[in-house]
């Protein structure tokens, strides 16, 4: 919620000053803030949800400052292209917190996923 929240306020002063570089900084420091304060149980859904909020907060606040739907929708785009290289620096300082704060993603034995676990016993057999 916070995520959201900060996400939000930026992207609003954003659209209200015209600087666009305020909601982005701002979103990358509150990715980092939130993956650091979560706790090591929670990590798993804080890796996964900044594109989501970023993509919420856009859509919100498109809305909200935007005169026509069709204003609205060509906003939410461009807004999402040229931010595109803060979120991907957002996600991947939120999966490097998580990393160092012991988040491990759980992988599926081989077992699970028959067509990996079939290559794995081909190139064992070799």
């Amino acid at each position: 919620m916070v995520l959201f929240l900060a996400c939000l306020s930026g992207l609003l002063v954003a659209a209200w000053t015209g600087w666009s570089a305020v909601a982005d900084a701002l979103f990358v420091m509150s990715c980092g803030a939130v993956a650091y304060y979560t706790r090591a149980s929670g990590l798993r859904k804080v890796v996964v949800c900044p594109p989501l909020v970023f993509f919420a907060g856009v859509v919100c606040a498109q809305l909200i400052t935007a005169p026509d739907a069709f204003s609205a929708a060509t906003g939410i785009l461009v807004t999402l292209g040229t931010s595109a290289p803060w979120l991907f620096t957002a996600t991947a300082l939120t999966f490097v917190i998580a990393l160092t704060r012991g988040y491990r993603p759980q992988l599926p034995a081989p077992s699970e996923m028959p067509l990996i676990g079939n290559l794995l016993e081909t190139f064992r057999r070799r």
